[in-house]
């Protein structure tokens, strides 16, 4: 991924560098860059950029891509349906969705997409839906994969992987009903400045 000011190169990001997108506001896109191994670091002794993030103004350039993909919708929808009222109806709620999609959003697909960070990373091992978790704070779905564990919760996403892991403590809860599972990772996952 390339950064131009006044038509000259300003940054390179790799794209297999990537570790994860996520589009945190309507104007606000955040990357967090892989962590090299521990060896690598200590040798070379420099630091590092974990997180870079972005903001993505609302362009006319945009705007045009929001219609551009709602014409294209709505051409799909025409062709499965054959009744004129169904039409109406769909117009309005695709008018509502093409308000959602913010131009960060627009961004965080396509580089996901171009990253290779997206939901066919692998075939999905074992599933648990809505987990409440304390931290990071909100409900998750939990998705084992064959080398690491995604967690895709309604604002961001986190990947922890399994060499990651150090130790694992199930507790009971005072209630003597439910138990709290706590994972103690090597290096602590990260959410805007808070680790």
């Amino acid at each position: 991924m390339t950064f131009m000011s006044n038509n000259q190169k300003t940054f390179v990001i790799n794209y297999k560098d990537i570790a994860l997108s996520n589009a945190y506001s309507t104007n606000e896109v955040t990357l967090e860059l892989r962590n090299q191994d521990e060896n690598s670091r200590q040798q070379d002794k420099y630091d590092m950029v974990g997180e870079i993030r972005f903001y993505v103004p609302n362009t006319d350039l945009d705007k045009k891509e929001i219609k551009k993909q709602k014409k294209d919708q709505d051409k799909e929808k025409m062709k499965d349906e054959g009744e004129e009222n169904n039409e109406s109806e769909n117009e309005e709620e695709d008018d509502d969705e093409a308000q959602k999609v913010t131009p960060a959003q627009i961004l965080n697909e396509k580089i996901i997409k171009a990253a290779g960070i997206g939901e066919f990373a692998g075939e999905v091992i074992a599933s648990l839906p809505d987990l409440p978790m304390v931290i990071p704070r909100g409900k998750y779905s939990f998705n084992m994969y064959q080398t690491y564990l995604k967690l895709h919760g309604k604002t961001n996403n986190q990947k922890i992987m399994f060499k990651d892991i150090q130790r694992g403590f199930l507790l009971p809860k005072t209630d003597g009903i439910h138990i709290t599972y706590i994972l103690h990772l090597r290096t602590p996952l990260r959410q805007g400045q808070t680790l």
